[in-house]
């Protein structure tokens, strides 16, 4: 008989992930949180659970689902009543969900979910104008930003530990306490500086610089764990650095209030030293913002490289489909095609294990279930190769498909919600500079003196993170004008446009002769016509990627009509080939029954021939 294969399998892992809130969010302390976690296995989940750790302490864990019944997809939440914590602003809840399998040969498998945080926050916000460098969204975040994401890559590292050689995992590990290192010595240099001007007690920046030691040493504790090649016991040393900075900062937000609506009266010293701290977590945010900058940029490149290969794939994959389909209508089910379709089966794999690492480097739950359809794509592909399934190829093929679409929806998705970052920058920067031109015209126009020329270093100080906001502003314009290309023609023509629009308008040269003109009894007059020329250069590079957001969103409109239209040409030539090999089965079913008939007539009348012997 023909000869058939027999593919083993293994049991893969179960896949975990938090639907709910699905993000790092905020609460009061008497809030209700849901949290809901969902969980999916090959063959079968037989417990689901969260994960909690309370500022750092040992983790409760809270079964979502448990012995008995083992269903193939489960999700199942739970709510948090944050009254019963006893928590203050500044707290941290971190959580993740853990699945475990049914898997009864080699014993159950665990997997677990990326970490979140959430964060307790006053039961009043108070909002005023942004004071932060350009950089929009929250300034006054950056130390626990950091912190974070520390805390995160010490997580991840231990969870994929499997993953790592030995030698490899020591690397990470060395690189997470290089991390902790450089956060811890910025706090200590601002806490040094902030002593060294000295704090008034009567201040709540006295309580700031209270909090900030407990972050350091808790940062020196996690250190050494580090070095030790200890990831699991510097994790509640991490978090308790963590509840300290976000303290800190919330005590922070409150001098900042305190400052704009003129509540506290505080005396000139403390307003200095919160610009000073503000100062220093600008600087801070800059180097921050560098570093996430370079790893989106590394993870873009590498899932573009994926959704090439992914169109490539399914290029190959269209051809065995049609090889499966005119052995099909031959009945020839157990031939040929075997040896590509399993080799194809593997590069996908490969493409799944991809995107599950890019999957946890960007935090993105959907990639993982992109890798999930690509193994499903992968087992039907294997399926065709056995010749078990005729329609299974066809089905491969449209899931690749699926992927890629959903893949270049979000390349699309990145790329708007890059611009839409770069407007709100571009828009904090010329309210920024409304702030900035007002200091820089008082430090000018003040008199000279020790006092006067502190104000106006400050003013120049936040110049040169000016001009470096600007500068990376400018980078990150460019490179989403490569990135739309042809496929978003206009919105990457106004991305150029506005980018040019900088080095045409000189804007870094005019914020470079501002800067040179703040000091006492400086030229006020001068300064002020600089600095409104900078502010109507800011709003109008606002204005330009306003414009465009806008034409990106027509490119996508036009883009889904064109794909609507490909879609149904493709149908059409489809129906067209199936047409066609129902003409061509037609006209060999009625060859082949002509040829029978034939064969019965010649049959017929050699037997009405007379015999060789002369009988009838």
């Amino acid at each position: 008989s023909p000869e058939y294969s027999i593919d083993v399998l293994d049991d893969g892992l179960p896949t975990v992930r938090i639907e709910e809130p699905g993000r790092d969010t905020d609460a009061t302390s008497i809030d209700e949180v849901f949290v809901e976690a969902k969980a999916d296995d090959d063959y079968g989940v037989s417990r689901l659970e969260l994960i909690l750790s309370v500022n750092g302490a040992s983790e409760d864990t809270v079964v979502l689902h448990g012995e008995g019944r083992s269903p193939a997809e489960i999700t199942a939440g739970h709510t948090l009543f944050l009254e019963e914590l006893d928590l203050q602003p500044g707290d941290v809840i971190a959580y993740h969900g853990r699945a475990v399998d049914n898997d009864r040969v080699g014993g159950p498998k665990a997997s677990v979910s990326d970490l979140y945080f959430l964060r307790v926050r006053p039961f009043e916000r108070n909002f005023r104008q942004a004071d932060g460098g350009g950089g929009g969204g929250q300034p006054n975040a950056q130390l626990s930003g950091m912190q974070r994401q520390i805390v995160a890559a010490t997580y991840n590292l231990l969870r994929d530990s499997a993953r790592y050689a030995p030698a490899e995992f020591s690397e990470n590990l060395a690189t997470i306490a290089l991390s902790q290192e450089r956060l811890r010595e910025q706090v200590e240099r601002l806490l040094e500086q902030m002593q060294t001007r000295g704090v008034p007690t009567d201040t709540s920046l006295a309580r700031v610089a209270e909090l900030l030691p407990a972050a350091a040493e808790a940062m020196r504790e996690a250190l050494e764990e580090l070095r030790a090649d200890r990831a699991q016991p510097a994790l509640p040393p991490e978090q308790r650095a963590l509840v300290a900075l976000q303290r800190a900062e919330a005590v922070f937000r409150d001098v900042q209030v305190a400052q704009g609506q003129g509540g506290e009266g505080q005396p000139g010293e403390a307003e200095d030293l919160a610009d000073l701290f503000e100062l220093e977590l600008d600087k801070m945010q800059n180097q921050y913002e560098s570093v996430r900058r370079a790893q989106r940029e590394e993870t873009d490149r590498a899932l573009d490289e994926t959704l090439e290969k992914l169109r490539e794939l399914a290029r190959r994959q269209q051809r065995e489909a049609e090889r499966a389909r005119r052995a099909q209508a031959r009945q020839n089910r157990g031939s040929g095609g075997g040896g590509g379709q399993r080799s194809l089966a593997q590069e996908v794999e490969e493409e799944a294990r991809r995107l599950e690492r890019l999957a946890r480097e960007r935090n993105q739950p959907e990639l993982e279930e992109r890798a999930r359809e690509l193994r499903e794509a992968a087992e039907q592909m294997r399926r065709a190769a056995a010749g078990s399934d005729p329609a299974a190829a066809t089905r491969a093929l449209e899931r690749l498909r699926e992927v890629e679409r959903a893949l270049e929806g979000d390349r699309s998705d990145a790329i708007r919600q890059g611009i839409q970052r770069a407007r709100d920058r571009a828009a904090a920067m010329a309210r920024e500079q409304e702030r900035l031109g007002r200091a820089a015209g008082d430090a000018t126009g003040a008199p000279r003196g020790e006092s006067g020329e502190r104000a106006a270093e400050q003013v120049r100080q936040r110049k040169d993170l000016q001009a470096e906001d600007l500068e990376r502003l400018q980078e990150d314009i460019e490179r989403l004008g490569r990135e739309a290309g042809s496929e978003q023609a206009d919105a990457a023509r106004a991305l150029r446009e506005a980018a040019a629009s900088i080095r045409e308008r000189r804007v870094q040269d005019k914020i470079a002769y501002s800067r040179d003109l703040v000091r006492p009894a400086g030229p006020l007059d001068l300064s002020r016509r600089i600095e409104g020329m900078i502010g109507e250069d800011l709003r109008d590079l606002a204005s330009r990627l306003d414009r465009a957001y806008g034409a990106l969103r027509q490119d996508e409109a036009d883009g889904e009509a064109g794909r609507t239209l490909e879609e149904a040409g493709e149908l059409a030539r489809a129906l067209d080939s199936m047409d066609e090999r129902l003409r061509q089965s037609r006209a060999e079913e009625r060859a082949r029954r002509a040829g029978d008939r034939q064969e019965d007539g010649e049959a017929q009348g050699q037997e009405g021939q007379p015999g060789q012997d002369g009988q009838p």
